[in-house]
């Protein structure tokens, strides 16, 4: 039996909000669904060795996902979804190392702004690049588990129409 962790390495570069452009890189763990927020370097424009997943603000990189200043919103309720909510094992879905939280964290930039149809609207103050980097790594996960959650469905059809039962 192996007892290997599955895991993602995020990279976060971006450059395009207030403050130094950084670098963030995080640890997804799929199967437990939380995300590390692990190391803030330098702005790296490029892939770093080892990293599973690039997201970028910059369109010209050679990115995994882009990250626009439209997608705000929808990032931040995707960052607080995590915040609240723990995951299976009662361990937080979104967490920071210590030290990175002090100079990443986008709560102290985010007011409630009232509500619409659809959720909570937001306005953002001056955000930082390494606050604007989570809150992209937090759409990028909602996002990525949308897609595993549609191909889950689709094997369950496929095994369905090949004859096979299906337990719930």
């Amino acid at each position: 039996m192996s007892d290997a962790v599955n895991k993602v390495v995020i990279q976060t570069s971006i450059s395009g909000f207030s403050g130094k452009p950084v670098t963030l890189l995080s640890v997804l763990f799929p199967d437990l669904d939380s995300i590390v927020v692990s190391e803030q370097r330098d702005y790296k424009k490029g892939r770093l060795n080892g990293v599973d997943v690039f997201i970028s603000d910059d369109a010209r990189a050679d990115s995994d996902a882009t990250f626009l200043e439209s997608e705000l919103q929808e990032a931040i309720n995707c960052y607080y979804k995590l915040v609240n909510t723990p995951n299976e094992q009662g361990v937080d879905s979104l967490s920071f190392t210590k030290g990175v939280r002090a100079s990443c964290d986008p709560d102290s930039y985010i007011e409630r702004d009232g509500m619409t149809e659809s959720g909570w609207k937001y306005e953002v103050q001056e955000i930082k690049c390494g606050a604007a980097a989570v809150l992209a790594t937090a759409l990028y996960r909602k996002r990525s588990h949308s897609i595993d959650s549609a191909m889950d469905m689709m094997d369950t059809i496929t095994s369905i129409m090949g004859g096979n039962g299906v337990t719930i």
